[in-house]
């Protein structure tokens, strides 16, 4: 058995769309859906546009597995810790001059999961050592 090898082809599974669930693709544009609905466009608007852009779904699906993502990511606390970009309401897009930055003191006081982090470096180590050895 070749870890690197089966490590690979398991990285370009995670690649292909194909091989991939809905929800997961979502996930990967969460954010953006969430701007384009702050801005303003409606669920229905958004469901056509990622139908034209070739991403299988319809309303239904993605309706429940937006409520499921954000769901998820209110129980993990993502939700709170991401600084949302802020909406100029009237013009209904979020150019990067509307972006929120983040100041000095939110900088400081950013409270990072540090024993997360810490069993993620172990993880990437133990496959790094793996696939070196």
């Amino acid at each position: 058995m070749d870890k690197r090898k089966i490590t690979e082809k398991l990285i370009a599974l995670s690649k292909d769309n194909s091989k991939r669930t809905i929800i997961s693709q979502l996930r990967d544009i969460y954010e953006t859906i969430e701007n384009t609905l702050s801005a303003g466009v409606s669920k229905k608007a958004v469901v056509e546009e990622l139908k034209n852009s070739g991403f299988e779904i319809n309303f239904k699906t993605f309706d429940s597995s937006l409520k499921r993502i954000r769901k998820e990511r209110k129980n993990s606390g993502k939700e709170s810790l991401q600084k949302q970009p802020h909406i100029n309401k009237e013009s209904k897009t979020t150019p990067k001059e509307n972006l929120v930055k983040p100041t000095l003191n939110d900088i400081i006081n950013d409270k990072p999961d540090l024993e997360k982090m810490s069993r993620e470096y172990k993880i990437l180590k133990k496959v790094k050592t793996e696939n070196e050895g």
